[in-house]
Parts: structure tokens; C-alpha cells; sequence
């Protein structure tokens, strides 16, 4: 049974060491083309789902670590290549090779700026990595290598405007100097039966608002500060084969999100959470917490 306490840890100890170019080398043309795209939608045995985002995983977490390092060196050349030109101009140095130094620390740390941005642009979001692998680790032993398993994913940045949508009917009034934009992605789909024929379809989706504030001071110096909130939003229905799991309490579903479909006792949720700055990807507990309530309305047979 699938609950919050036996969730795998499923994250990466030890960081592949072969740059991320190497690895993007040894994809296959399928691989390469969902993390440039970013997106999947197909039909496997979980082997193959296990297998085809083997190199992924490691290529995404490759790309944060340099992603890191280029950040850390950036600052440090930057920093440096200033304290170059305060000593300078302090002290009244005439050296040509000071200045040249300090041109040259600020040149490179502009270099590792724009090779960090290209870096981040081939990240995939981190709903990959720390939520879909440890469910799909999970889905292993609940469900087995063999199971077929429906994927729908899109791990794109949903900070783009093919994802914007309009403003919902609640979203609150902001000042005239704020800018209020919604976006909306629905990032995985997944549907597979477990090994006692319970059914489970999963969907799941974000909402997030972004607000960009614009200030001007006295001296007319201008200042922009961007605020995110997203709101994850679970969808989840299993269905209990009859011939496994019977209702609790009088035998009879009773309960609005506990209905009788067939041969299946289906129990239906959707749940929603917020977070604000700072938040990078979806918590598998939440959905976890889900299945587990729904087990709690059957007993085995």
C-alpha cells in the first residue's frame, strides 16, 4: 500500500562527474528530444520509463551543479576585478596592468553570466528530478517493472506566455505601480494499475501569480522587485477492485468522494497548496497523504 512513510529517497548522493555536454552526448535521439523539449507523452512498461530517464536525471543534475559553480565564480571574478579598481583609484596607481586586470576579472565574470543563463535555459524544472523519479521508484514496488504506466509530462518553466493565462475572478486588486500575471501548466498526467488491480490516475497542475513592483526613490534611482506565489493543485481517483477491497463501516461508499463505478469502489480528491518565494518543486507527502486516505475507505477482502 502507498503511504507518506514509505516514500524512497530518490535523490542523486553523488554527482555525475562527466560534464553535461558529454552526457547530452550519449542520449538517444527520444532523450534528447524531451530535454530540449522538456515534455513527454507515451505508453510504457515502467522499465522502460526507469531506463529512458536514467541519463536525464543525471544530465539535469549535472547541468545545477554547473549551474552553481558558474554562479559561485562569477561573483568571486566580479568582486575581485572591483576590489582591483577601488585599490587602484585609491591609492592612485598609475599601472595599466591593474586596470587590465579588473577588466579582465570583469570581462570573465560577464562570460560566466551568460554561460549560466544558457545553463539554466536546458534545466528541467525540478518537478522532474525530486518529485516524478521518487513516484516512479515508488510505483516499482507497488505497481512492478511490468506495469503500464500512461505518462503526460511537461516540465517546461511555466514562467512563459504560451502559459499565461487571465487573471482568476478572486485575484486581488494591486497598486499602479505593481504588474500582476497569472500562469497556468499542468505538468504530469499519469495513470497505471498496482499489483492488487487498483487503479490510480494522478493530474497535476500550477498556478502561479507573479507580481513585478517598480519603485522610484527621491533621487530617481528606480527599483524592481518580483514576487511569485504558486499553488499546487493535486488531482487524484483510485479505483479498489472488488475483488480485493470491500467498503468500511456498513459496506456501502457513503461518502461524496466514495463512489461505486462497476466492479471498482473509485475514491476521488483534489487538493491545493500554496507556497511562496523561494518554492522549487512539488512535495510528494501531499499526494502520498491523498492515496493513503483513500486506502483508509477500503479493507482487504
Amino acid at each position: 500500500m502507498i503511504t507518506p512513510d514509505n516514500t524512497p529517497v530518490h535523490y542523486r548522493n553523488k554527482i555525475p562527474t562527466t560534464r553535461s555536454g558529454g552526457i547530452y552526448k550519449l542520449l538517444d535521439t527520444e532523450q534528447k528530444a524531451f530535454v530540449d523539449s522538456k515534455k513527454v507523452s507515451a505508453t510504457h512498461r515502467l522499465r522502460h520509463w526507469l531506463k529512458f530517464f536514467e541519463k536525464t536525471e543525471a544530465y539535469d543534475q549535472r547541468l545545477d551543479h554547473e549551474y552553481a559553480r558558474f554562479g559561485s565564480a562569477k561573483f568571486i571574478m566580479m568582486f575581485v576585478g572591483f576590489l582591483f579598481v577601488f585599490i587602484s583609484l585609491s591609492f592612485g596607481s598609475k599601472s595599466p596592468w591593474m586596470l587590465l586586470t579588473a577588466l579582465l576579472l570583469v570581462t570573465i565574470s560577464i562570460v560566466l553570466f551568460v554561460l549560466g543563463s544558457r545553463n539554466r535555459k536546458k534545466q528541467i524544472d525540478n518537478h522532474f528530478r525530486l518529485f516524478t523519479m521518487p513516484m516512479l521508484q515508488l510505483l516499482r514496488e507497488e505497481a512492478g517493472e511490468d506495469a503500464r504506466l500512461q505518462l503526460v509530462a511537461d516540465f517546461s518553466d511555466p514562467l512563459q506566455q504560451k502559459y499565461a493565462i487571465k487573471a482568476p475572478a478572486h485575484a486581488p486588486q494591486v497598486p499602479s505601480n505593481t504588474k500582476q500575471s497569472y500562469y497556468q501548466i499542468k505538468w504530469l498526467e499519469l495513470d497505471t494499475e498496482l499489483l492488487d488491480k487498483t487503479q490510480i490516475k494522478i493530474e497535476l497542475n500550477d498556478l502561479v501569480r507573479q507580481r513585478v513592483r517598480t519603485r522610484t526613490n527621491a533621487r530617481g534611482k528606480t527599483k524592481t522587485k518580483t514576487k511569485t506565489k504558486t499553488t499546487h493543485k493535486i488531482k487524484l481517483k483510485i479505483a479498489f477492485h472488488k475483488d480485493h477491497y470491500k467498503a468500511r463501516g456498513t459496506g456501502t461508499p457513503n461518502a461524496q468522494n466514495f463512489t461505486t463505478e462497476g466492479d471498482y469502489f473509485c475514491y476521488k480528491i483534489e487538493h491545493k497548496h500554496t507556497f511562496g518565494n523561494g518554492h522549487i518543486h512539488q512535495d510528494i507527502t501531499p499526494l502520498l497523504a491523498a492515496i493513503s486516505e483513500g486506502y483508509r475507505r477500503v479493507k482487504p477482502v
